[in-house]
């Protein structure tokens, strides 16, 4: 057990008071999901920010436990190391013990706690979010099938910086995706859509090319992951992820984005697109943090 749990029950006498019935706006959104991040736009609003921004302060304490059990296990285990500070390889019939001080058992029960705490609040981070979403922009939602756990696993190809030489880390997305739970808020979005009456529904990003797609002049570019910020053919800039949630708001289809609507409603959302991102850069300006791929 890492802390105590109390339990009290508490019985009172009458009907208890109904709970009052969500408002929910009824139009359709579109939803960019990334591995830490969501942009989402409708006529209604639009919205760009950090998945589960509360924990990030959890998430740095529970750094702070794991280097101080890993000082604690070579203290207890000096033979285990060679003198680069690396774990002897064994020789065959060879058998490693490890052994583990009081202190050690008392911090890996302090992070277990932090991980618990941090699977409640980023839950009800996600919670709070979804019932915004439905609140502020719409009860139909059309985000891209993505496969998160494709995006966690390491990289297969042995890439070189070109400037140093020295290999490149082959991780990817497996950190944010366990520290933000993208795929855990598109389930609660979509349970809650649906008790609410509307629905979200997983397209094929393929035939859509949402981030490629210039309505403007109805054509395709690849660009860059890095490359945050995209520049139409009318010379207008936009946030990467808050338009591809704007083009998939404007579906005709599930396998195709309609051009009519984009340049109906495109005026309303570059108006509202604006505001926000003048709003993001000034929380930045008096010392909000944000993600680079937000590109704020």
């Amino acid at each position: 057990h890492t802390h105590w749990r109390y339990h009290l029950q508490l019985i009172l006498e009458g009907v208890p008071p109904a709970k009052p019935k969500r408002k929910v706006v009824d139009a359709v959104a579109g939803i960019d999901i990334g591995p830490s991040t969501v942009a989402a736009a409708s006529q209604c609003g639009v919205l760009l920010q950090e998945l589960g921004a509360e924990v990030n302060s959890i998430e740095a304490e529970i750094a702070r436990l794991d280097r101080k059990m890993d000082r604690q296990r070579r203290a207890s285990n000096p033979d285990n190391y060679d003198p680069s500070g690396r774990i002897k390889r064994l020789k065959k019939g060879e058998r490693r013990v490890w052994h583990y001080s009081n202190g050690y058992y008392k911090t890996r029960a302090k992070r277990r706690t932090l991980y618990a705490k941090r699977k409640a609040l980023l839950k009800q981070s996600h919670t709070m979010l979804a019932n915004y979403l439905l609140e502020h922009l719409g009860n139909y939602f059309f985000v891209e099938k993505m496969s998160m756990a494709g995006l966690s696993k390491r990289s297969k190809k042995n890439k070189t910086n070109k400037k140093t030489g020295r290999p490149r880390s082959k991780r990817r997305f497996g950190k944010s995706i366990q520290n933000h739970a993208p795929s855990q808020f598109i389930e609660i979005l979509a349970r809650k859509a649906k008790a609410s009456g509307g629905d979200l529904i997983k397209v094929d990003p393929t035939p859509l090319k949402a981030s490629q797609y210039d309505h403007t002049n109805d054509t395709c570019k690849k660009a860059s992951l890095n490359q945050r910020t995209k520049v139409l053919s009318n010379g207008d800039e936009v946030q990467r992820d808050l338009y591809s949630a704007f083009l998939l708001s404007c579906l005709e289809a599930l396998d195709a984005i309609c051009r009519s609507k984009c340049i109906a409603n495109y005026s309303k959302f570059k108006r509202m697109h604006d505001a926000l991102i003048q709003e993001l850069r000034r929380q930045k300006k008096a010392g909000a943090e944000f993600p680079r791929c937000m590109g704020i």
